[in-house]
């Protein structure tokens, strides 16, 4: 048994190494590909212009969206409090829009971003604590007369003079009932996360190439004489994470109930990150700081192009 010097600070972290480098490796490839599009499109070079095929806007970018999404719900399964990630997410995402409405009108015609993967998660997150929420006010709020399993099991004990219902199968019966309302959940998750993903299919046809109408934003209609930069559609983004959201819960039965991250020392995490191959280790860091990656990525890109290729002309 491995002994904490008293030096060694204790941390607490349930991070899944594996989750972090899916997560970091497809921030990584969305990187990638907002540097190649601001080499062809910012500045006008006749290169890389794969980003025009098929392959690349109709299968390779919604294969990697698809997977930071539904990592991102399966990692909400660990969240301590997910509306606090939902808000923190929904404030990022308005200093996002405003920071391109500034850079955009006052600096750069590079376009606004209206609504992207950022605000995705954010109303995926809403969406989930919504679906997912605690019962804690459905047994003290049932209508008079009714009993639910709790209730009668009691009953039965106090008028059983014998004592075979003991407390010990109360709990055995109170933890069945809760199973089953969580497999409930899990089942209309996958099933409101199928809606979405089918929703994209169905409403794309029907969508105008742009709309005066702000509320189109969220589907990913561009406004009528904007220029939008980095624009994605709540469908079937959505629908990706809350099938996430549904896996995580099927592969991690117990963290909804233990949200508890397990204590470890720093010389221990150290060690762990050690033992990872040296190739996973990058994609890790940019897993654990995604929310930051994904944020600060565009205005480094901005930077790195500009002292190389010199500023951008507009």
């Amino acid at each position: 048994m491995n002994r904490i010097s008293p030096k060694s600070k204790t941390v607490k972290s349930n991070r899944l190494p594996s989750l972090d480098f899916a997560r970091g490796a497809a921030l990584a490839l969305m990187v990638f590909h907002h540097a190649i599009m601001n080499v062809r499109y910012l500045y006008g070079l006749d290169l890389f212009a794969f980003q025009e095929e098929y392959w690349f806007i109709g299968i390779g970018r919604p294969i990697v969206l698809a997977v930071f999404l539904t990592v991102s719900g399966i990692s909400s399964v660990f969240s301590k409090n997910n509306l606090k990630r939902g808000f923190r997410m929904l404030v990022l995402g308005f200093v996002e829009t405003l920071g391109s409405w500034i850079i955009d009108r006052w600096i750069a015609p590079v376009g606004i971003i209206y609504f992207n993967v950022i605000h995705v998660i954010a109303c995926s997150i809403f969406l989930y604590s919504l679906l997912m929420r605690s019962d804690d006010h459905h047994g003290a709020s049932k209508e008079p007369g009714v009993h639910s399993v709790n209730d009668e099991l009691l009953l039965m004990s106090e008028n059983d003079e014998s004592g075979v219902l003991s407390e010990e199968a109360i709990n055995i019966y109170d933890g069945q009932e809760k199973t089953l309302h969580l497999n409930q959940k899990i089942a209309l998750l996958i099933m409101i996360g199928a809606m979405g993903i089918l929703a994209a299919g169905l409403l794309e046809p029907l969508l105008p190439s742009s709309s005066k109408n702000g509320l189109f934003l969220i589907l990913g209609v561009p406004p009528t004489g904007r220029d939008v930069m980095d624009g994605m559609s709540l469908f079937p983004g959505m629908g990706f994470f809350l099938i996430g959201a549904a896996v995580g819960h099927l592969l991690f039965p117990k963290s909804r109930q233990n949200k508890t991250p397990l204590a470890s020392s720093e010389e221990d995490q150290k060690r762990n990150n050690d033992c990872l191959p040296l190739l996973m280790r990058p994609f890790c860091f940019l897993g654990r700081n995604a929310l930051w990656v994904y944020v600060l990525h565009q205005p480094i890109l901005f930077i790195v192009l500009s002292l190389i290729l010199g500023l951008p002309t507009f």
